[in-house]
């Protein structure tokens, strides 16, 4: 594959500002669905940590259908793309982005595990 000599590259910074910029709103809305859902959950009575694993059902939704759908296509290969791209980007990007703004923003990320 020959590259068209008129494009013009961005720097390995842009794109990293680029990707956070990108990921912020992500997180940020997911934090506010998480305070919904906290709430809903702890009206009813339920464990509060079901709270984390609706949210990670939302998250992930998307990945997991498209995963599926290749599957259906027999796309082996697109399948465990999908599935190890997201379960990166949950291990990589979203939990250090998470912890990250907790920290910034003085607040205490729960991530699920005991102590």
């Amino acid at each position: 594959m020959s590259r068209d000599k008129g494009k013009k590259t961005h720097s390995l910074t842009f794109h990293t500002i680029m990707l956070v910029l990108c990921l912020l709103p992500v997180v940020i809305l997911a934090e506010s669905l998480g305070e919904i859902v906290n709430f809903g959950i702890g009206d009813i009575g339920l464990p509060d940590a079901l709270a984390g694993v609706l949210i990670a059902v939302f998250m992930l939704t998307q990945e997991a259908l498209s995963a599926f759908s290749a599957a259906l296509s027999n796309r082996l290969q697109r399948t465990i793309n999908i599935c190890l791209g997201s379960a990166l980007s949950t291990i990589g990007l979203i939990v250090p982005a998470v912890l990250a703004i907790g920290m910034i923003t003085g607040r205490d990320a729960e991530l699920g595990l005991t102590q």
